[in-house]
């Protein structure tokens, strides 16, 4: 079972990618898409699409998709595994996010960290700790194998 949490599902490169993915592993698993607005749909889904508090009980692999929506997943009791998809480095523009909040996400061992390409990688081990694999915009097989 695995679940993303994501912010607003909006027609953009990342909303896309994310639903081809999920339609793409749902033909072999239940995945859960936890939102916490949907404006536009990038294209039909085979998954169900939930409120994004939904996700503090989902009790398969979690996957966040943002800094803000990683506080959820490391608040989440049930979750089998934690991930969290690093899409961009969003650190560089918040002007409100502490030292401590940036802790509690990249440096919680319970917490693992997918990288985009090969080079944010690099930069994550760098900055924080090791990434657990990459996963080129949210290629399935890729996401697939670094969940297993």
């Amino acid at each position: 079972m695995i679940g993303v949490i994501a912010d607003d599902i909006v027609y953009s490169p990342q909303s896309y990618f994310l639903f081809k993915a999920l339609n793409e592993l749902s033909v072999s698993n239940d995945c859960y898409l936890f939102a916490s607005s949907v404006q536009h749909l990038p294209m039909n889904n085979n998954f169900a699409i939930m409120q994004q508090l939904e996700a503090l009980h989902h009790p398969g692999i979690l996957i966040s998709t943002s800094m803000m929506n990683t506080q959820i997943l490391a608040h989440s009791l049930t979750a089998s595994k934690k991930y969290y998809y690093m899409w961009s480095f969003e650190w560089c523009a918040l002007k409100q996010f502490g030292a401590n909040q940036l802790d509690h996400i990249f440096h919680n061992d319970e917490i693992n960290i997918i990288a985009r390409s090969n080079t944010h990688a690099d930069k994550v081990a760098q900055l924080f700790k090791p990434t657990v694999g990459v996963a080129y915009n949210w290629n399935a097989k890729q996401i697939q194998k670094v969940l297993s």
